[in-house]
């Protein structure tokens, strides 16, 4: 019984020995097998190597169990030796080692066989090594039937990669190398493509996020790519990483920083969101700026904690954001989740300890962190396309709204219209009866206003015709001198009063547009340089381009200063200097560049602070053989108007207000001439004349009333006491409007008077009575 069990226990103890021998040599069976030597079921693990001893010195190793297992730290030693017994049982002798990872100093490989060993070094430029995406490899002969000794010496001076040490036939490394290579540079290609659409969509949409996306998924490749076969390849460069490569991490961290702030739409009134942002921006130009004074363990460790931070405010503006906005910022948050687990794997690699005993494969590690990167990006493709959707809505709910704004402004703009022009008549029928210089001070401001309310009524009804595409252009030949004719007299008095010097040069050219609209366009042109100029002189004048006229409007007001420029065409902005000027509602500037856009006539604005700014109108020339428009308004030649004044200046302005409209014009200079040439249409006078008048007697006013008389008031002057019938008061200064109005019910007076079969006098157009 004692025997029984004493060869029991020698049998268990030689098979014991049997299977640690076993354990201690890999025997090579197979040729498309890819043999783990950085495994501790063919090798003992990383021993460090002897001081002062060479790989090929050599001649036995400690046969005690390695404390470092499949993990070396080489903060302590900087050599480490992995010792493999290997017995080729096959028929192929030849087979190629491959050491992965980029972060050992030229690993060194020591053969040795029964009577001979070499030693082959995996430098980059070694032509006998092969770079392939993982790492190096090198050819070695194995004889079928024969034993070897195979150590690796792997180098390095700071924390590194865990290598993975591969054993395979040449054959099964062609194929390993393919497969690789193929799945690595799909993802690369694969991160390249979305780089350049979204590049492209940045430069279609001019959206920054899509600039930023671009180039953070860029620099992020550009860090990955750091760790590959590519700086070995075309750099022919060591492991040992220079202060590059904390620039590269440091541009990462703040590109990456800058994509989130604008796809969150983060600025200065985001409050805390703002200062953390800033804050980690900061942070990040510090540790950049230290890192090359700092120690290498210091220095991972500082830039450990600012992925820390990046990925701390960009996860809680993110979660914030979903909160008050919408519910695609979850995406967005989803999107970072794979850079936060993969830096995360980082930090672990770097201060924690692991599991010594279990196989190491971190080289594929560098390929997962591609397509990590692609479900990256892929993802917040996705968040940006909802992005788009949830903006694309906002768009269709603004036009929809703005759609039933510019309807509600066209059913309501007569509504609006009536109250304003009745305002007029009652303050013009008002005046007569302000005798006291006080009420009359507050009668002229609420005048003044009213006459403001009504401009910006109709301008903003203009614009809401033009939005809304009601306008049309009728373009026909136009001379430009019939409309600075007529520019020239509405806008003397006005420029006069503000003490400008309204300059108008004359022009001969023809110009092919809308002639109501160009007016128009310039007609708030010259009234915003009146407006904002306090002194000196509006000009408007033309320059001939080769088949164009550039009509300008110069002034020599404040100027407009570069960045604001591009604003004050814009209705829902007004540059400082256009806030301090009270009155207006700063929409004449925005008509005019909507009818620009319409008529297709180019404007410019070239202006400097402090002396005056010029704007262009370029409009193309009109064919010759064209029928040129000289006229905007209907014709009133058949009207006949006798003027009676005192004033001199005045008639002249009156005078060629007429005459702009073709009416045929008599001056008298007595009551006696006005008594035989009082039967025109229309007869105006001013005060003092209204006082020769009623001076005569009854005799002359009877005969006045049977004709449409009319009385301009000076600026000075109250209502008269006595008045022809029927006689229609003008307030100075003379308003264009008021005097064309006037015109028009002579016109249409004249015509029922044609029907009833009565006719006037005619008397000759254009002549001054003595």
């Amino acid at each position: 019984m004692l025997l029984r069990t004493l060869s029991l226990l020698l049998a268990g103890l030689f098979l014991l020995s049997a299977q640690q021998v076993q354990a201690d040599t890999l025997s090579l069976t197979r040729t498309d097998f890819r043999y783990p030597l950085a495994s501790l079921d063919y090798s003992a693990g990383f021993i460090p190597a002897k001081d002062g001893v060479a790989l090929q010195d050599i001649q036995t190793l400690s046969d005690s169990p390695s404390e470092f297992g499949l993990n070396p730290d080489f903060r302590k030693h900087s050599r480490y030796w992995l010792h493999t017994q290997i017995v080729n049982n096959t028929s192929d002798s030849h087979w190629v080692l491959h050491v992965s990872n980029f972060g050992f100093e030229q690993p060194t490989i020591l053969v040795r066989g029964e009577n001979e060993q070499h030693i082959e070094i995996l430098q980059n430029a070694n032509l006998n090594a092969d770079i392939n995406t993982l790492g190096r490899a090198v050819d070695i002969q194995l004889i079928p039937g024969k034993e070897y000794t195979v150590i690796v010496e792997l180098t390095a001076y700071k924390k590194a990669w865990d290598p993975y040490i591969a054993l395979m036939s040449k054959q099964e490394y062609r194929i390993w190398k393919a497969t690789t290579d193929l799945i690595y540079k799909t993802a690369i290609g694969i991160i390249i493509g979305m780089i350049i659409l979204a590049l492209i969509c940045w430069l279609l949409m001019a959206e920054a996020t899509f600039l930023w996306a671009g180039v953070s998924s860029l620099l992020l490749l550009l860090y990955y790519l750091d760790r590959s076969s590519l700086p070995a390849i075309f750099l022919n460069s060591s492991y040992e990483k220079n202060q590059l490569l904390w620039i590269l991490v440091s541009c990462t961290i703040l590109s990456s920083l800058a994509f989130a702030a604008s796809f969150l739409q983060i600025n200065r009134q985001s409050g805390f969101w703002y200062r953390a942002f800033a804050f980690t921006g900061g942070a990040t130009l510090l540790v950049l700026v230290l890192s090359p004074i700092l120690p290498f363990i210091l220095k991972l460790s500082l830039y450990a904690l600012n992925y820390l931070l990046l990925w701390t405010v960009i996860l809680g503006s993110g979660i914030a954001k979903v909160r008050a906005a919408g519910r695609y910022y979850i995406m967005y948050i989803i999107g970072w989740m794979p850079l936060v687990l993969s830096a995360l794997e980082v930090i672990v690699f770097i201060f924690l300890s692991r599991d010594s005993e279990r196989e190491v494969k971190a080289s594929y590690q560098m390929i997962e962190s591609l397509y990590i990167q692609i479900s990256h990006m892929m993802i917040h493709a996705v968040a940006l396309i909802l992005r788009v959707r949830a903006l694309r809505q906002q768009k269709i709910q603004a036009e929809i709204d703005n759609q039933a704004k510019s309807r509600f402004i066209a059913q309501s703009s007569h509504d609006l219209r009536q109250p304003l022009y009745s305002m007029r008549l009652y303050l013009d029928s008002l005046k007569p009866y302000i005798c006291d210089k006080e009420a009359l001070s507050l009668f002229d401001g609420l005048n003044k206003n009213h006459r403001q309310l009504e401009e910006s009524f109709s301008s903003i009804l203009d614009l809401n015709k033009l939005e809304a595409g009601v306008l049309t252009a009728d373009k026909k030949a136009v001379a430009i001198s019939s409309i600075f004719s007529r520019l020239q007299y509405d806008f003397q008095i006005q420029a006069k009063n503000k003490g400008l010097k309204l300059s108008i040069h004359p022009c001969s050219a023809t110009v092919y547009s809308d002639p109501v609209l160009l007016e128009r366009m310039l007609r708030n042109l010259i009234a915003n340089a009146i407006k904002y100029t306090d002194s000196g002189r509006v000009i408007i004048g033309c320059r001939r381009r080769q088949n164009h006229i550039s009509i300008q409007v110069l002034d020599s007001g404040s100027g407009i200063a570069p960045h604001e420029q591009k604003i004050i065409f814009d209705l829902y902005q007004r540059s400082e200097s256009v806030l301090e000027k009270p009155g207006g509602t700063g929409i004449g500037l925005s008509v005019v560049k909507h009818l620009s856009e319409l008529l297709g006539h180019p404007l410019a604005l070239d202006s400097v602070v402090g002396k005056g700014s010029r704007f262009s109108i370029t409009v193309p020339c009109a064919n010759s053989d064209e029928e040129v428009a000289t006229t905007l308004f209907p014709d009133h030649s058949e009207i006949q108007a006798t003027l009676f004044f005192k004033d001199k200046e005045l008639q002249e302005a009156t005078q060629q207000h007429l005459h702009n409209w073709g009416v045929r014009v008599y001056s008298v200079n007595n009551t006696e001439q006005l008594a035989n040439h009082n039967s025109a249409a229309l007869i105006i006078f001013d005060q003092a004349a209204l006082a020769d008048i009623t001076a005569t007697g009854d005799l002359l006013t009877q005969q006045l009333s049977e004709n449409i008389t009319a009385c301009v008031l000076t600026e000075s002057a109250s209502r008269p006491t006595l008045t022809v019938c029927h006689c229609q008061i003008l307030s100075a200064p003379l308003l264009p409007t008021q005097l064309r109005a006037l015109v028009n019910y002579a016109s249409r007076e004249s015509a029922k008077a044609d029907t009833r079969g009565t006719t006037t006098t005619p008397l000759r157009p254009n002549k001054t009575v003595n």
